[in-house]
C-alpha cells in the first residue's frame, strides 16, 4: 500500500511542475491577448475556428479580409491608433 501512496504522490508532483511549466510557457501569450483589441482578438479567433471548415484557402482569405474591414471600421481601431501616435498604450472599453 505504501508503494501505491508514494507513487500516487510522485505522479501528483510530477503533474504540478508540468501545470507550472505550461503556465510559465503561456503566460507571454496571454500577456499579449490581453492588450490586444477584443474585436479583433474574437474575429481572430472566429476565422480560426471557421478555417477548419473552409472549402478553400479562398475562402479563408475572404473571412480574412472582411475581419480586417470590420476591426478597421471599430473605435478599438480608432483607439490603437490615438494610443501609438501618443505613445501609450490602448485603452479599450469593452472587456
Amino acid at each position: 500500500m505504501r508503494e501505491a501512496s508514494s507513487k500516487a504522490a510522485e505522479v501528483g508532483e510530477a503533474t504540478t511542475q508540468k501545470v507550472e511549466e505550461v503556465k510559465r510557457a503561456v503566460e507571454p501569450y496571454v500577456d499579449a491577448m490581453m492588450t490586444a483589441s477584443p474585436t479583433g482578438l474574437r474575429l481572430s479567433k472566429e476565422c480560426l475556428n471557421m478555417s477548419v471548415d473552409a472549402g478553400s484557402i479562398e475562402a479563408v482569405i475572404a473571412m480574412e479580409d472582411r475581419n480586417q474591414v470590420l476591426c478597421s471600421r471599430s473605435e478599438e481601431f480608432n483607439e490603437g491608433i490615438r494610443a501609438f501616435l501618443e505613445k501609450r498604450k490602448p485603452v479599450y472599453i469593452k472587456r
